[in-house]
Order: structure tokens, then sequence, then C-alpha cells
């Protein structure tokens, strides 16, 4: 075994070696295989948009991304040669994919909910804050600001009004809701139980 990367093993994998974890499209009909995202990097918890166009992704970047843990979110075209571009990069993790919530679109594809971490130096012990983010650019905004809990697994409702997410509280999973320009969260269902996942329909439904 010739051990050139930093991170060179990993729980469960073992030794690693060069590999990476790409992002590809297959078309039914033509059964062909499409690799959007080769390269150097890993690509995790790709999402849609509405149109079917475009793809947001977690990646880590940079010269040398075994040495940080800092995930962004990009976005890339779903076509042969198309290339990734930051929809945005701070100084925490976006969507990293060990927390494993996936970014999600808003229904006119606008805008994007995500989770996102805290500072490197506070390791486990960081805050996931719920996020939303224009897909055009811009800042990101805050919809759990000063809510000392974990929050994962967004997913907006059908009319784009309001965001669902679930909420780390005192060994409980509960389904909270949120509107999506900001304001006044609300339990949809609380209790001592945990959810572990949702999906919302067209109706406003909830399994």
């Amino acid at each position: 075994i010739v051990i050139d990367r930093f991170q060179f093993k990993q729980d469960v994998d073992g030794y690693l070696n060069q590999q990476r974890q790409h992002l590809y499209v297959f078309d039914v009909a033509t059964r062909r295989l499409v690799c959007l995202t080769p390269g150097q990097y890993d690509e995790y918890l790709p999402a849609w948009s509405p149109d079917g166009k475009q793809l947001v992704f977690s990646s880590k970047r940079g010269p040398d991304p075994d040495r940080h843990d800092n995930y962004d979110l990009f976005l890339i075209d779903a076509t042969a040669g198309a290339m990734a571009r930051p929809l945005l990069a701070t100084d925490v993790p976006e969507s990293a994919p060990n927390y494993g919530s996936r970014p999600a679109w808003s229904p006119d594809g606008r805008q994007i909910a995500f989770v996102q971490g805290g500072p490197k130096e506070q390791l486990v012990y960081a805050l996931h804050q719920l996020m939303v983010v224009p897909v055009s650019g811009g800042p990101a905004r805050a919809l759990t600001a000063g809510l000392d809990r974990n929050t994962s697994h967004p997913q907006w409702a059908y009319d784009g009004k309001s965001v669902y997410f679930l909420l780390e509280d005192d060994r409980a999973e509960t389904l909270m809701r949120v509107p999506a320009a900001g304001g006044k969260i609300e339990k949809v269902l609380a209790g001592a139980r945990e959810i572990g996942s949702f999906d919302v329909a067209r109706s406003g439904q909830v399994v």
C-alpha cells in the first residue's frame, strides 16, 4: 500500500486511493451514462431543480480537500461538459454529507434551503441551522436564527411559502415548519418520538 494522501484511511472504507465519488446522469431512453463532475473532488447529496435542468450538490474544493471539512454548495447544468459553479462559499460547511441533509429547491426554482454547520473549532458540537439562499446568488438567510437546536432534512411546502424540517430536542426529533420569508417556527408533530424522515404531498398532507 502506497500512501500519498493526507486522509489515507476512513472508517468502514479502510485505506483510500485516488478514486472519487462523482455525479452522473443516466438517460433511461438511450441507456447512456454521462459523468458531470470528473476530477479530483468528491460530490455529495445532489438535488434536481424543478425544471430538471440543473443540480445542486455539496463538495469540498481547494488545493487539498483532505485537510479540511468545509463543504460548499455548487450548481451544475445537467449536460455533458458543464462546469460546476459555486452557489455559496463560506468558512463553515453547507450540507455536509456526514450530516445527511440534502439541499432542497423551492417549487419556483428560485431558492434553495439547506443546513449549515458551525465553525470547525466547535467540532461535532457545532450548531446546524436551517438556511435559504437565492439561486441567482447572494447571501444566505437563517430561518432558525437564535434557535439553539440542530435542524435537518429541509423540504419545501408545495406552495413555496414555508419550509418543513426536523428539529433535534431532548432525545426527540420533531417535525417543524417555518415561513420561507422568516418568522415564527411552529410544531407540526411533536412529542416523545423520533421522526426519521417525512414527505409532503401537494395537498399539504404529510407522511
